[in-house]
């Protein structure tokens, strides 16, 4: 195609009734629309190439050439499991701590930001790691006996399409004695 005919003239992308803002190129055979904005989830567009897109040797398309799609719905990803549960006691002093995620996460996020455990405001030292959806946290060293720990997964956990949890997860539990 001539990239000099692949303009906003004769690339659009409607929503609609309503145009889409955005910037129109062209490489080679494949022309691009990259929107100013993010386009909604959940929501069918409508993409029209006009004939007045014409190729290196000047014949313009014989017709308008239209297509439809539908946005995806955007889900945070979700933590569905940790161990140990919520409000557990009587947790062994050696335990390591674990979540699994909704969905394939982005290793890159999962580390000692990402995945905290604590007593009270005071961090525990350990090691984070994350395979099959599942991430786990491993002490140091033990942990203190008859002691409440909170772990946290934080917002800085995406998945692999760039997505954070949509808030941190929380939870406590305490050890035994």
């Amino acid at each position: 195609m001539d990239p000099l005919t692949i303009t906003s003239e004769t690339f659009s992308l409607m929503n609609g009734t309503s145009p889409v803002s955005g910037v129109v190129s062209g490489i080679g055979p494949t022309a691009f629309f990259t929107p100013s904005a993010q386009l909604l989830a959940n929501t069918f567009y409508t993409a029209t190439i006009r004939n007045g897109a014409k190729n290196l040797q000047g014949t313009t398309l014989s017709n308008d050439y239209v297509w439809t799609f539908t946005t995806g719905t955007v889900i945070a990803p979700s933590v569905i499991s940790i161990d140990p549960v919520n409000l557990a006691t009587g947790v062994p002093l050696h335990k390591v701590v674990s979540a699994t995620f909704s969905e394939a996460m982005d290793p890159s996020t999962i580390n000692a930001s990402s995945f905290i455990l604590k007593v009270g405001d005071v961090v525990v030292s350990g090691e984070v790691n994350y395979s099959e959806r599942t991430v786990t946290f491993t002490p140091t060293s033990n942990c203190f006996s008859c002691t409440n720990y909170t772990a946290v997964l934080t917002t800085t956990a995406k998945n692999l399409a760039g997505i954070s949890l949509a808030n941190d997860y929380v939870w406590t539990f305490t050890t035994n004695y």
